[in-house]
């Protein structure tokens, strides 16, 4: 004892405790004795009662344990690691001293320095290896961050839930201080916080902190599922890309747009707009039904065989429950949509027309191959070209030619006329162009012989060429009881023309006419006539005995006049037609011998049908008179004859421009400026004498042999120093027809101007500026397209100087012909020199 108490103060303590817990044993086991030593009766009494001689060997066994641990201690070496503990500790080193005590195997010691050293960490460790996890849970818990996670964990498994969710709390606080949100919703939903949790959550997708592949992910979606927040449910839905999902949770929340949204997203468009239907957006649901019923369409169109029918039945279902939705909704134009996929084309066209959308209509049935309802639309529109096409691709070729007819296209309208096999029409075509001598013989070959009649007597002028068609026509008449109508149509081939044997025929039959009609003296010329021609024939000399005959019987009657007037019959007996040249909507022009003069002329005949016409016509005659230029046909004479109003003018060896168009296109390319100049000019030359030709075309325009340019037919030409007040009436070619003139306009040099150039515009590029569709509207408002883009080699100056020459103002062209004959003398020099 004395030892002990001689040895250090920390020495001593360790060997003090076994050697009192002994001493504790060893008074225990003698308890009996010491109590007979104490004279405690009470204490004798539960000796006796308790201190059995097993528990008494026991209590010894230990004393004498405890007596040799306390002697080991007491005279055992000290521990180095544990001596150095001591001394750190003695310095404040906590730490180290802990450890140290560690190494010795004194936990206890380490764990209360760790406690002084705030180094929670490793006292929480050395806790759990003692098996103390109540307090390993208070150390992690006072190491606080993500340390709180454990701690709460510790204190769950020790059933201490109130502190487990402490911790879990200040766990979730410390993440979301942190920005680490995900995990802190994870840990407010431990610590059975959901509502926490959920607002937590919708912070984090709105900074997009939510990553759906971990745990944290999970625990939002069960926070927003605790706390019935459909609204964050379905974010985080589209946040994962569950799209049914997230429709769900917004249906859910009220919310159909964005519940319609995500089926969209999956391809769902009529369960996303029933889903719109029923929140009563019609409007919303109606579009998607139709976005709907437009993939499927798409979808139809790219498949065959039993995947196409099953697409195209499920097409038709869909658009049965959409069309009503979109006529409710006035949605027109996709209404029209649908009923085309679905191939109920009269029905689009229907809807559009109530809309006065006729065009569209137009094109629609067009497209769609509805060519006879395309036409009639075409119609309606005045596109009398386009509709002829629709016609024409339908089988109505009758139709066709009517609407060629109306577009100006002759040819074709002839075409279509014979392909339908309808003679009149074709006919009628033919004298249009200017064959009426064809066209008469195509009614006589196929058995038509009145209705040629009837079309001869709408074009004045002989017809010399073909005696033996006028006299079946002829023959017809007279069968029918119109003799005077017969006279009438045989003397179109007889009277006025050279007699030829070709012609005998023809004459005779009139001669035998007339004296029918009572005509004697005419009967008697025209016997005259064929007696110079052929003395032997003996048809004629029974006939001239016939009319002898009656002459001789009624000697004392007055012969009846001719049926010409005397004026008539002066221009019959001056003129001599050689040839027919051609026919036009004013009259028939002839090559012809004036007998008077001595000279080859080409007489224009002309039909009027009253004596103000008849009047204005000789005025306008007198107008283009006065003109004397070589670029200009001369005229002669005007007077009546020959069924109508003749004027007599200077014939020319040439060609007009619009068949050298379709014959010989180089020649004119090749000799273009020369040709413009000298029209230019001619023109310039006309407007300086007050006078405006008001049809310039490619048709008025002769080009000689030599290429020298002459302008004719002034026939509706006018002074612009008289008559002002009857002037402005529409005329002219549309191809070619300035926007003033189609207004029914006062007539203008201008007026020329343009047609000058809608006439240069088809020499350089083979084709009118508009030749297609609705050609006067597009006088009035279409610009033409660029001459150089229909003929990439055409000079650009020269296609300036026409396009200036179509502007739709007249102060916007040349101001004179003169100024457009300048430029073009210029423009020619310019491309000489570039050339050389």
């Amino acid at each position: 004892m004395l030892l002990g108490l001689a040895l250090p103060r920390t020495r001593r303590r360790a060997w003090l405790a076994p050697l009192t817990a002994g001493l504790v044993a060893i008074v225990l086991a003698n308890a009996g004795h010491v109590s007979r030593m104490l004279h405690s009766s009470a204490l004798e009494q539960l000796a006796q009662r308790w201190l059995t001689p097993p528990v008494a060997a026991t209590l010894t066994g230990l004393a004498v344990v405890l007596f040799l641990w306390s002697l080991y201690l007491l005279v055992a070496p000290d521990d180095a690691n544990r001596k150095l503990a001591r001394r750190l500790a003695r310095n404040g080193d906590h730490r180290g001293a802990a450890q140290l005590f560690l190494k010795a195997g004194k936990t206890s010691k380490a764990l209360a320095e760790f406690q002084k050293a705030h180094a929670w960490l490793d006292a929480a460790n050395v806790s759990r290896q003692m098996g103390r996890t109540a307090e390993a849970a208070s150390f992690y818990k006072a190491a606080g961050g993500e340390h709180l996670e454990e701690a709460a964990r510790l204190y769950a498994s020790s059933g201490d839930t109130a502190s487990a969710k402490s911790c879990y709390e200040g766990l979730a606080r410390w993440y979301a201080d942190r920005g680490r949100l995900g995990e802190a919703v994870t840990a407010w939903m431990r610590a059975g916080e959901p509502a926490r949790a959920a607002r937590t959550a919708r912070l984090a997708l709105e900074r997009g902190h939510v990553n759906t592949e971990t745990g944290e992910f999970k625990a939002a979606r069960r926070a927003a599922e605790a706390v019935r927040d459909h609204e964050l449910r379905a974010r985080l839905e589209e946040a994962q890309g569950n799209y049914e999902g997230a429709a769900a949770a917004w249906a859910a929340a009220g919310k159909p747009r964005l519940a319609a949204e995500g089926l969209i997203r999956l391809g769902r468009f009529e369960e996303a707009a029933t889903l719109l239907a029923k929140a009563g957006l019609t409007k919303e649901a109606t579009r998607l039904l139709y976005r709907a019923e437009r993939r499927l369409a798409e979808q139809a169109g790219r498949t065959t065989g039993d995947r196409s029918r099953e697409l195209n039945a499920e097409l038709e279902r869909l658009a049965r429950r959409l069309l009503p939705a979109l006529e409710r909704e006035h949605m027109e134009e996709e209404r029209v949509e649908v009923l085309l996929h679905l191939g109920r084309v009269d029905e689009a066209v229907g809807i559009l027309l109530a809309q006065d959308r006729i065009a569209d209509a137009a094109d629609v049935a067009s497209q769609y191959e509805r060519w006879e309802l395309a036409a009639s639309l075409m119609e309606r529109l005045g596109r009398w070209g386009e509709a002829g096409d629709m016609y024409e691709l339908a089988g109505a070729f009758q139709e066709a030619a009517r609407c060629a007819e109306r577009a100006g296209e002759n040819d074709r309208a002839l075409h279509l006329y014979r392909k339908a096999g309808d003679l009149s029409g074709a006919a009628a075509c033919l004298a249009r162009g200017g064959d009426l001598q064809q066209a008469l013989k195509l009614l006589c070959e196929a058995g038509k012989p009145l209705q040629a009649w009837d079309l001869l007597r709408e074009h004045p002028g002989p017809v010399p060429d073909i005696p033996g068609v006028i006299l079946q026509m002829a023959r017809k008449l007279e069968e029918e009881g119109r003799l005077q109508e017969a006279i009438a149509c045989l003397q179109r081939t007889t009277v006025g023309v050279a007699l030829t044997p070709d012609r005998i025929g023809a004459a005779l039959e009139l001669a035998r006419y007339l004296l029918k009609a009572g005509d004697l003296r005419a009967a008697q010329a025209q016997v005259d006539r064929i007696l110079e021609l052929d003395y032997s024939s003996k048809e004629t000399h029974e006939l001239a005995a016939e009319i002898h005959r009656l002459k001789q019987l009624e000697e004392q009657r007055a012969l009846t006049p001719a049926p010409a007037g005397q004026e008539g019959e002066e221009a019959e007996e001056r003129y001599q037609i050689i040839t027919e040249l051609g026919r036009g909507g004013m009259g028939v022009v002839f090559k012809a011998r004036d007998t008077r003069l001595e000279r080859v002329v080409a007489i224009k005949v002309v039909r009027t049908t009253s004596p103000d016409e008849a009047s204005q016509l000789e005025r306008e005659a007198k107008a283009a008179a006065t003109l004397n230029h070589p670029a200009i046909v001369t005229v002669f004479d005007f007077e009546p004859g020959l069924g109508g109003y003749l004027i007599s003018m200077e014939y020319v060896e040439g060609e007009s421009l619009d068949r050298l168009l379709r014959r010989e296109p180089q020649r004119i390319l090749s000799n273009l400026f020369p040709i413009l100049i000298q029209t230019a000019d001619g023109i310039a030359y006309a407007h300086a004498h007050h006078v405006i030709h008001r049809d310039l075309k490619p048709g008025n325009i002769l080009l000689t042999a030599s290429n020298r340019v002459k302008i004719f037919d002034f026939g509706i030409a006018a002074r612009l120093d008289i008559e002002r007040e009857s002037s402005a009436r529409v005329c002219g070619t549309p191809f070619y027809m300035s926007p003033e003139q189609i207004r029914g306009e006062e007539p203008s040099p201008s007026s020329d101007i343009y047609s000058l150039g809608a006439t240069f515009y088809h020499l350089a590029t083979g084709r009118p500026p508009f030749n297609r569709g609705n050609v006067i509207d597009a006088h009035l408002n279409a610009t033409p397209p660029d001459p150089t883009e229909i003929r990439p080699g055409l000079s650009r100056e020269l296609a300036d100087i026409i396009l200036r020459c179509l502007e739709k103002e007249p102060s916007k062209r040349y101001p004179s012909a003169e100024e457009l004959h300048r430029a073009l003398v210029g423009a020619a020099m310019r491309r000489s020199n570039v050339s050389s």
